[in-house]
């Protein structure tokens, strides 16, 4: 009879680990800035989807309770004019939202000079 003698470890050699963090190191470093700036975008149109909405709500308001162009509604006054599961007071990058008078248009505390400034 006869015995075998191989003495073999199975496992992975610290060269072939550290390959395989290096790779995915660089393939974090590739993706991250990708989804941050698919999360922002997504956040900008919401926000501005929002704003639209409030922006017609306000005139909706206005129509029904004879309100002049200098009036400022609350967000009680048009929160019925909302849909159910529509926005709250606040936008989807932690900003809120500001109803204004009813011949300006709302904003965002985030919103500036065309964009969403995301923190």
């Amino acid at each position: 009879m006869k015995i075998s003698a191989t003495n073999r470890r199975s496992g992975f050699t610290l060269v072939e680990i550290m390959v395989v963090v290096g790779i995915l190191g660089i393939a974090m470093m590739i993706a991250l800035p990708n989804m941050f700036k698919a999360r922002d975008t997504a956040q900008n149109k919401i926000c501005i989807s929002n704003l639209r909405l409030i922006d017609r709500v306000k005139q909706q308001w206005a129509f029904e309770n004879n309100q002049g162009e200098a009036t400022t509604p609350a967000y009680s006054d048009i929160r019925p004019y909302l849909p159910d599961q529509a926005l709250n007071s606040y936008c989807p990058a932690s900003g809120l939202y500001l109803i204004r008078p009813l011949n300006r248009d709302p904003l965002c505390t985030l919103w500036r000079r065309g964009h969403l400034i995301v923190n």
